[in-house]
């Protein structure tokens, strides 16, 4: 086992014989076992300058340029071989050898398309090693050529036909495509075949959740939820499937059958936040305000410094309110032409019960307007009825003295929900004012339209009186700051609208004179129960040729719920 010395006594053979096989032979094996891979190679094109094409010194290069990880080189040498000698296996087989250490290593390197190129040679000498089709189907996989990836396997399939780790890559690949179905058709296989295997029964679940919600991002909620049901099938505590479960039926509103596997996953988990909050969202769209606010508050108390159940719970407390006591007053200044100023001051304190069933509201209000010439009572009876999710109903009747406000007033109007978030408003107000012997009736149309958190409403009035027709209208746009509660409003309006809280008292010297105005407006609501908001508006009305007057109104607002 001297090789060293051994080396140097066959080199003296080859001083004496320069093409002595034997010495050429056992020098060559000597350096490629001491790894001195270019020496060996050296010598072996020494010796094929002795016998050229002699395939015993062609194949045992070949095997050194392998070793060396030269397995291009290698390779080019082998094949050439495997040509000139068809019927010899051991060079098809070492051909092979070869392909697949340098696609291995090729893989190692991330180099993803060298590599497939070796895989594919092998699989097209032999189309049954299975090595080299699951590294071929893993490198289209990791490149994210799935059908091509499903290509190789297919062909895998067709020689191995129930051969587990296939089933198991063609389902992977199947759910990549998000052909969901047929995935989990073969894991579902599968897991008859191997009920104690674990990864191929998660899979299996996995792949059935994905599926479902595939299905309900298309909008087919009861595909889904069938999807979500064969996961309990075999999983009957899988938190994932009841939570599902759970959404899908709030979302299609079938809120008995969410508040039936909310219950069921609390059964198995019975303090678990996830599901006791589904509980309280299901209640609270059945407008069940009390039992939805304990559900809450259950969680907030096990977690009592969450902002986000702080917040909920707060809202879920301001609902169970019936009640909500106002008070409002605007401050309105007006200047003539000759700059003389004047106060139409308003004082409003306002009561509202909140219908059961989410159904609207109820309320009266009254206002008070002291004048030089007396005092101004007015009392209001106002409604918001919902008679269903597409159409809301207001009313409004109001009674007073003579001295500022209509005599009689009343107002009504059908709200429309369409769909994309719009809204068509038609109504009409009447107003009765004996001491200007003035009747007036207003058909007015209105439609409104949301986006994201910008809100629009434009209305018009056609507005009958005194043997004449008017016309006005009024755009008012709200930039919403959160949850719809908080905005900022702008509003532009042209002519004399009956619903102006402001003017309408004098509406009958006003309808003739061309008006405009503007104005914008904060409304704050704090901890869902209390509301403040502030208005300003600025009204610039022609009087006369060259004559305007103009008033400034300033309403300020405060809301609380009991």
């Amino acid at each position: 086992m001297d090789m060293d010395s051994a080396l140097l006594t066959f080199q003296k053979v080859l001083e004496v014989n320069p093409s002595y096989p034997m010495a050429m032979n056992y020098s060559i094996n000597i350096l490629a076992g001491q790894k001195k891979y270019d020496e060996a190679v050296a010598l072996v094109d020494r010796s094929l300058t002795y016998y050229p094409d002699d395939p015993f010194l062609l194949f045992k290069k070949s095997a050194i340029l392998s070793e060396y990880e030269k397995y291009e080189e290698a390779s080019m040498i082998m094949y050439d071989l495997m040509v000139r000698y068809p019927d010899n296996e051991r060079y098809l087989n070492t051909f092979i050898d070869q392909k697949m250490d340098y696609g291995r290593l090729m893989m190692k390197a991330e180099e993803f398309d060298d590599a497939r190129e070796q895989f594919k040679a092998v699989v097209g000498l032999r189309p049954s090693n299975l090595d080299a089709i699951n590294y071929l189907a893993n490198i289209e996989i990791a490149t994210k050529h799935y059908d091509s990836a499903l290509n190789v396997v297919e062909q895998g399939l067709l020689m191995y036909p129930n051969n587990k780790d296939l089933l198991v890559k063609k389902s992977a690949i199947l759910e990549n495509m998000r052909d969901f179905q047929n995935a989990y058709q073969i894991t579902s296989d599968l897991v008859r075949r191997y009920p104690y295997n674990v990864k191929l029964r998660q899979a299996y679940i996995e792949q059935l959740l994905a599926s479902g919600r595939k299905y309900n991002n298309e909008g087919r909620s009861d595909s889904a939820i069938s999807e979500f049901k064969k996961v309990l099938d075999i999983a009957p505590k899988d938190t994932n499937a009841l939570a599902y479960l759970s959404n899908t039926y709030i979302q299609s509103e079938q809120l008995d059958s969410a508040l039936a596997y909310t219950n069921k996953a609390l059964g198995y988990f019975p303090e678990n936040d996830f599901f006791t909050l589904k509980r309280a969202v299901i209640y609270e769209k059945r407008n069940q305000f009390d039992t939805a606010f304990k559900a809450a508050d259950s969680v907030l108390k096990r977690n009592p410094l969450n902002i986000n159940y702080i917040d909920y719970t707060n809202y879920l407390l301001s609902r169970t309110f019936r009640n909500q006591l106002g008070f409002q007053f605007l401050y309105s200044t007006i200047e003539d032409d000759n700059l003389q100023r004047s106060r139409a001051n308003i004082a409003t304190i306002q009561y509202v019960r909140f219908l059961k069933n989410n159904k609207g509201t109820v309320g009266g209000r009254l206002n008070y307007a002291g004048r030089a010439v007396g005092t101004g009572i007015q009392v209001e009876l106002e409604t918001y009825y919902n008679h269903n999710k597409k159409y809301t109903s207001y009313g409004n009747v109001g009674l007073a003295n003579e001295l500022v406000f209509p005599q009689l007033k009343l107002a009504y109007s059908i709200y429309r929900n369409f769909p994309k978030r719009w809204e068509g408003e038609l109504g009409i107000r009447y107003l009765n004012f004996p001491n200007f012997n003035t009747t007036s009736v207003s058909i007015l149309a209105g439609v409104a339209r949301s986006y994201g958190d910008f809100w629009a409403n434009i209305k018009g009035y056609t507005i009958t009186a005194q043997g004449q027709n008017y016309f006005a209208a009024q755009f008012t746009a709200r930039q919403y700051l959160n949850d719809k509660s908080d905005f900022l409003s702008a509003t532009f309006g042209y002519g004399n609208s009956p619903d102006e809280f402001s003017r309408n008292q004098l509406l009958p010297t006003n309808l003739g004179n061309p008006t405009y105005n503007i104005g914008v407006g904060y409304q704050k609501v704090f901890a869902y129960r209390n509301t403040l908001s502030i208005n300003g508006n600025w009204f610039n009305q022609k009087k006369g040729t060259g004559t305007f007057r103009n008033q400034y109104d300033i309403f300020v607002q405060f809301l609380r719920k009991f």
